[in-house]
């Protein structure tokens, strides 16, 4: 927040001149040109709300690493729908900022960037970058209803999906049968996604594309913004990746030699015959959208990468039926008096355009998420009603252990239903399941935000500036006469 409002908050230094004699005594004060005190910045982040994340967050990697899970990090975004103003935001594992004030040690620097810690230096709600998972099917929804889709017919949910020589599996290899397209979303099959995300593909031309192809989801997750930072007033924000038509030819031509050098690579290293057949393959037709790519697309899967704060936008959009604001936490800047010199006014950052029908959908659908899908159990009993979606996001890789990486853990949400003021999203990293980790822990955080009688906010977050009592610094008269001065500076 410094070097984002540095201009604002930095005062200017007063000028004391004083003359000394041959042996730097200060004989006499000269001129004196007085200190201008910098401005304060007041933010949207609410103090008891941000306690209550944190530990929610920290429970929630806690609660993963007692199921078995490695559970490295995490962080949660609290975001008011219709400002865009970040309430709350915490990323784990944290550390003490006074550190920086005090001066580093070179263990504590190396523990702040260092895999084994969890490299606590790194802001995982802006910078983390991690697979949505089925939280996207969100957006999926959008463009299959700009596909022309009828959100209200049954679809297969079969246990997997053939294409091409390779089998697309549901969770779990379960099959559900015909259903519709409202408890497809609230139970989270895969499968239906698979198919329709094929059809598209090979409307569009397939690996031979048509010379202006519709693109569905591409330009659904294009409006949503994925792929382009939020613009937070924050420095080092990631801006995600949204790998449509134009990412994969860059892609490719940055990585082309490395995967048409295979033959070369394959008898100087250990490549296993999959690895070797994936370069074969993108050396081949790597620049070009493959069936399997449009198919892990629509579950968020694949190449797309997002942060925590663009789920939390994108949570915020669809409550807010397809408008989404820029996030901010600066509030205003107020004088040392309190006087306003600077009101940060909510900013729209984007639309998504779809029919009010879709909109009615999605919300009809996100509700059954969580009264009747995959986070019934995790929001039971809950005295407000809120919607959302789980997510679990498969990881390739391995641990520094060797160990392979395990799912990442989302729940996407917003409340109250009816009247929405809140997105709220969790991520923890290599966490399992998106409902019995995050949304256990999302849910802890709407306990704290609108529980009946207590609520953080009971009218809503005040449109005004809080008025802000700040005290008067006493001024004292310094008197330099004889004290010595070494090198022009008073000692």
């Amino acid at each position: 927040m410094e070097i984002e409002y540095n201009d604002y908050l930095r005062g200017i230094p007063g000028i004391r001149t004083v003359l000394v004699n041959r042996k730097e005594v200060v004989t006499k004060q000269s001129t004196n040109t007085k200190a201008i005190a910098g401005n304060n910045l007041i933010t949207n982040i609410d103090a008891k709300l941000q306690s209550a994340v944190e530990k929610a967050l920290k429970g929630a990697v806690l609660r993963a690493k007692g199921s078995g899970y490695k559970g490295d990090s995490g962080a949660a975004v609290v975001l008011e729908i219709k400002t865009g103003r970040v309430l709350a935001m915490a990323s784990y594992p944290t550390y003490d900022p006074s550190l920086w004030q005090k001066g580093l040690t070179v263990k504590q620097a190396t523990d702040l960037f260092s895999e084994k810690t969890g490299v606590p230096a790194l802001s995982r709600a802006i910078q983390g970058l991690f697979a949505p998972a089925s939280t996207f099917k969100s957006v999926s929804v959008v463009a299959a209803a700009k596909a022309g889709y009828d959100l209200n017919k049954s679809y297969d949910c079969p246990a997997g999906v053939e294409i091409g020589n390779r089998t697309f599996k549901n969770f779990d290899s379960i099959a559900a049968g015909r259903i519709s397209l409202e408890q497809a979303i609230a139970i989270s099959c895969d499968s239906l996604w698979y198919q329709i995300s094929y059809d598209e593909w090979v409307r569009d031309g397939g690996l031979k594309p048509k010379s202006n192809p519709n693109d569905y989801f591409f330009n659904a997750a294009k409006e949503f913004g994925i792929g382009l930072s939020t613009g937070i007033d924050l420095p080092s924000e990631s801006s995600g990746r949204l790998p449509n038509r134009e990412w994969k030819k860059n892609w490719y031509e940055q990585n082309k030699d490395f995967y048409c050098n295979y033959k070369t690579r394959a008898q100087k290293q250990d490549l296993t015959p999959y690895l070797i057949e994936i370069a074969r393959e993108n050396c081949i037709d790597g620049n070009k959208i493959r069936a399997g790519d449009a198919v892990n697309f629509s579950i968020g899967q694949g190449d797309t990468l997002v942060t925590p704060l663009k789920l939390a936008q994108i949570y915020a959009a669809i409550a807010n039926n397809g408008t989404y604001y820029k996030p901010q936490i600066a509030r205003a800047i107020v004088d040392q008096d309190g006087k306003v010199i600077k009101d940060f006014k909510p900013i729209v950052a984007g639309k998504v355009d779809a029919e009010q029908s879709t909109w009615d959908f999605l919300h009809k659908s996100l509700r059954s998420v969580v009264t009747r899908g995959t986070a019934a159990g995790s929001f039971s009993g809950l005295k407000v009603a809120v919607s959302g979606k789980t997510g679990t996001a498969q990881v390739f890789g391995k641990n520094p252990n060797g160990s392979a990486k395990d799912d990442t853990s989302w729940f996407a949400s917003y409340g109250p239903t009816e009247n929405p003021q809140y997105a709220v999203v969790m991520m923890v990293s290599q966490g399992g399941f998106g409902a019995s980790t995050s949304g256990v822990g999302v849910r802890e955080i709407y306990q704290t935000l609108l529980a009946p009688g207590k609520e953080i906010f009971p009218n809503g977050v005040p449109s005004t500036i809080p008025k802000v009592d700040l005290k008067k610094v006493s001024k004292v008269k310094v008197d330099l006469t004889g004290v010595k001065v070494n090198g022009g500076k008073v000692q």
